[in-house]
C-alpha cells in the first residue's frame, strides 16, 4: 500500500522520473512497513527485544534485498522492459518480496523469546 501510493505521488502526480520514483516509493514503503510491524503486527507475544534503532537498522538491511532489489527490479523490468503498467507490476513485485520479508521479520528482527 505504501509503495503504490508513493509511486503514484512521485511519478504520476509529481512527474519525477520513473526509476527515481520507484526508489522513493521503496524507501517510503520500507519506513512505513517498519512502523506498522513494530507498533502492531509483532505485538502478539514476547519477542526478543532490541533497541528501536537496532530493529530499524535490521529492518532496513532486510529491506535492501526485498524492497530495493526484488520489488524495484521486478517493477522496473516488467514496466520499462516488458511494457506492463506499473499498476500491475507493483503488486507482482510486492508478492515476490513477501516470503523473504516474513522469514526475516519473524525469524530475526521480532524473533519470539525462548520459553
Amino acid at each position: 500500500m505504501f509503495y503504490q501510493v508513493a509511486l503514484i505521488a512521485a511519478y504520476d502526480i509529481g512527474g519525477i522520473q520513473f526509476f527515481a520514483s520507484t526508489l522513493i516509493a521503496a524507501e517510503v514503503s520500507i519506513t512505513g512497513g517498519f512502523f506498522v510491524r513494530d507498533l502492531w503486527v509483532f505485538t502478539d507475544g514476547p519477542v526478543v527485544r532490541r533497541s528501536f534503532w537496532t530493529r530499524f537498522m535490521q529492518y532496513q538491511a532486510k529491506s535492501l534485498v526485498s524492497t530495493l532489489i526484488i520489488v524495484t527490479a521486478t517493477v522496473n523490468i516488467l514496466t520499462s522492459v516488458l511494457g506492463v503498467p506499473h499498476y500491475v507490476s507493483t503488486p507482482i513485485g510486492v508478492a515476490l518480496g513477501f516470503g523473504w520479508n516474513w522469514g526475516w521479520e519473524r525469524g530475526v528482527i521480532w524473533r519470539r523469546q525462548a520459553s
